[in-house]
C-alpha cells in the first residue's frame, strides 16, 4: 500500500453520538475506452473537529474509512502521494496544490469525473463536470502507474523522495522532497509539455493540456485543436516522467539543449517508455498490418500511428530536437515502411523495454553506446539493431557508424 492510515485522536473522550464510516468510489471517464476507469492511490482525507483520518482508494477506486466518526465528516481529495504530487495552474507560471472538498458527508461520496458536458438531462448519478479534475485524474493514473507499478515492466521509477535530482527538477517549488507535476491549461511560457532541469525558469514536470490550436505542438495531427483524450494525457505524463527518470540517470539539461544527438536519445527513449506503458495499460496490441491511415483503421491504432508520425514532424522542427521511433521499432511488430517510405524497412521485434532502460541508464547521453549495448544483449538480431539505430543516427552529423 502507499502508506499506513494515520490518525489524530479526538481530544474529547465522549462516546460517539453517531456512527459514520464514509465511503465511495472515484473514477474518471476515458474517452478512448469509452468507460469509467478507477483512480487508484488517491488520498481521501476525513476531518471532523480535531479528528483527521486518511485512507487511500484501492485498485477499483473504492475507499472506506475504518475509523468511526461521531457525526458528519468533511472530506477532501489530496492529489499527493508519498512520492509525487500534482499541482494545478493558478497563474502565468505558478501552480497551486490540487485539492477537492466536500463538507458534511454522512454516508457516501462517489465521484465520476468528466471533462466534457453531457448536457442537462439523464446524467449519470455520480456525474461531476470538471475539466481540471478530469485532466488531473488521468495525469494521476499515469504517475501512479509509473511510480507504484513500474515493476510490471522492470523499470526504474522516476526520481524518489529526497533524491538529489529533485532539487534541480523542482527548482522554484519550495518543497523538494518529492516530484512536483504541474498541469497547465494555457501555454504560458511554453505551449508544449516539458521537464526542466537547472534552467532557473520553471521547475518540475509540466503537462500542458491545451484546449486551443497550437502553432508548435501536435502539428503532426494536422493542426487540429489540441483536445486531449485520456490516453493522450496518460501517455504525455509517462513521457515527461521518463525525462525526469533520465535526468536521474545522468542526462543534463545543458547536454540536451546543446546536442541534437543527446536530445535525440532523450526523446527517443521517452517515446519508447511512453509507448510501452501506454500500449500495455490500454491493452493495445501490436499489429502486423499497416495502421498509419487514421481514417480507415480502428482507433486503437491511432496512438502508435501518432507516435511514428511525430518523428517525421520533429525531424524538421526548428530547434533541432529529434523524436525518432528507433527504440519503438525494436519492440513492436509493425513495419511502418509498408505505408510510409520515410521510415526504414524493418521486421525486428522483441527487444524489452527494461533492456533498453538498462543501456540508457549505463550510457545516458550516448546514442552509439546504447546501440552497441543492445547489440550485445541481442546478438541474434545485432545486425538489425545496428541498421535501425544507424538510420536515425544519420539525423545528426556528429553520430557516425
Amino acid at each position: 500500500t502507499m502508506f499506513d492510515p494515520k490518525y489524530i485522536k479526538p481530544l474529547s473522550k465522549a462516546r460517539p453520538m453517531a456512527n459514520v464510516n464514509p465511503s465511495g468510489t472515484i473514477r474518471v471517464y476515458d474517452d478512448f475506452k469509452n468507460a469509467m476507469l478507477p483512480v487508484e492511490g488517491l488520498t481521501v482525507r476525513g476531518k471532523r473537529w480535531f479528528t483527521v483520518v486518511y485512507t487511500p482508494t484501492n485498485s477499483q477506486g473504492f475507499y472506506q474509512f475504518s475509523y468511526t466518526f461521531n457525526g458528519s465528516v468533511d472530506l477532501s481529495i489530496d492529489l499527493e502521494s508519498a512520492k509525487f504530487e500534482l499541482r494545478i495552474q493558478d497563474g502565468p507560471i505558478s501552480y497551486a496544490t490540487a485539492t477537492l472538498l466536500n463538507n458534511n458527508v454522512s454516508t457516501t461520496w462517489n465521484l465520476d469525473f468528466y471533462g466534457v458536458s453531457l448536457g442537462n438531462t439523464n446524467l449519470p448519478p455520480n456525474y461531476v463536470l470538471s475539466p481540471n479534475m478530469w485532466r488531473l485524474a488521468h495525469t494521476w493514473r499515469a504517475a501512479y502507474t509509473y511510480y507504484y507499478k513500474n515493476s510490471t515492466w522492470s523499470l526504474d521509477a522516476p526520481p524518489q523522495p529526497n533524491s538529489p535530482v529533485l532539487g534541480r527538477l523542482n527548482n522554484l517549488f519550495s518543497n523538494t522532497t518529492k516530484l512536483k507535476i504541474g498541469i497547465r491549461s494555457d501555454p504560458g511560457l511554453f505551449d508544449y509539455s516539458h521537464t526542466w532541469m537547472e534552467t532557473g525558469i520553471q521547475g518540475g514536470v509540466h503537462i500542458v493540456l491545451l484546449s486551443v490550436p497550437s502553432s508548435q505542438y501536435r502539428s503532426y495531427l494536422n493542426n487540429k485543436t489540441c483536445n486531449y483524450t485520456g490516453l493522450d494525457i496518460f501517455g504525455t505524463t509517462i513521457h515527461e516522467l521518463t525525462h525526469a527518470q533520465h535526468f536521474g540517470f545522468g542526462l543534463s539539461s545543458n547536454s540536451y539543449l546543446a546536442s541534437r544527438a543527446k536530445a535525440m536519445l532523450a526523446e527517443t527513449y521517452a517515446l519508447a517508455v511512453e509507448y510501452r506503458i501506454t500500449m500495455d495499460e490500454y491493452n493495445i496490441k501490436n499489429s502486423t498490418t499497416a495502421h498509419d491511415n487514421i481514417l480507415t483503421l480502428p482507433r486503437e491504432y491511432d496512438y502508435k500511428k501518432n507516435q511514428e508520425k511525430r518523428a517525421d514532424y520533429f525531424n524538421t522542427w526548428g530547434d533541432g530536437h529529434a523524436y525518432t521511433p528507433a527504440l519503438i521499432d525494436l519492440m513492436d511488430t509493425h513495419n511502418q515502411a509498408t505505408v510510409n517510405s520515410f521510415f526504414p524497412n524493418e521486421n525486428i521485434s522483441g527487444v524489452s523495454i527494461n533492456t533498453i532502460q538498462k543501456n540508457v541508464k549505463l550510457y545516458p547521453e550516448n546514442w552509439k553506446a546504447v546501440r552497441n549495448g543492445l547489440k550485445t544483449d541481442y546478438p541474434f538480431i545485432s545486425t538489425e539493431i545496428n541498421n535501425i539505430m544507424n538510420i536515425y543516427a544519420a539525423w545528426d552529423p556528429t553520430l557516425t557508424n
